[in-house]
């Protein structure tokens, strides 16, 4: 009887080896005025500038061109007397909207479009690992999947993008009922896009 159970074990064992281990969502919760599960329009308008009426998707950028930024707000809800909103932003340093920017002053904008552990445009990948741990994933990408990643409008259509936008995407998310994602594109080892989204 002992050596029949033993077999048994033996044999679903490697079925136990092989399975892929689960993760929980080790990214970045905020970027700018965008929190995962928190921030509101408020946070939004006072991270990025003013919003304009009725509209769900915004873009600004830099007098000086290094910078853009492109954020969606889907839904605003309350929660406990809380306001939160269902959305994403993506930051990169090359074009990223399909309709017209509003201007910010300069390059010290950018330092708002950080996430809260100091990640922005230029962050090297070391930087990023030492703040989140190893990603998910780390695949090579082109400039045409970079467009589908990276670049979304407020019907979710890909964008063109310029050839040398970056060739390493970094992807943080998690096996669980989680929809927070957050995509992170490296040029030569530097931060040249990041985007942070909560995904249906």
């Amino acid at each position: 009887m002992k050596l029949i159970a033993l077999s048994l074990l033996l044999a679903i064992l490697p079925a136990f080896q092989a399975s892929p281990k689960k993760h929980k969502y080790a990214g970045p919760k905020c970027l700018g005025g965008f929190c995962f599960h928190g921030g509101s329009k408020k946070n939004l308008a006072a991270a990025f500038g003013k919003l304009p009426k009725n509209k769900m998707l915004y873009c600004h950028k830099t007098s000086d061109a290094k910078a853009y930024l492109q954020y969606e707000i889907d839904d605003e809800y309350r929660v406990n007397g809380g306001l939160f909103t269902i959305g994403e932003v993506v930051i990169t340093d090359f074009p990223n909207c399909p309709g017209e920017y509003s201007l910010f002053a300069g390059s010290a904008a950018q330092a708002a479009w950080q996430t809260p552990e100091g990640i922005g445009l230029g962050s090297s990948e070391q930087d990023v690992i030492r703040a989140y741990g190893k990603p998910v994933k780390r695949e090579e990408v082109t400039a045409k999947s970079v467009a589908s990643s990276m670049i979304v409008d407020g019907h979710g259509e890909s964008k063109e993008v310029p050839a040398d936008v970056g060739g390493i995407l970094l992807t943080y998310n998690s096996d669980y009922a989680d929809l927070r994602l957050t995509w992170i594109l490296l040029r030569q080892g530097k931060v040249s896009g990041i985007r942070l989204g909560d995904v249906e």
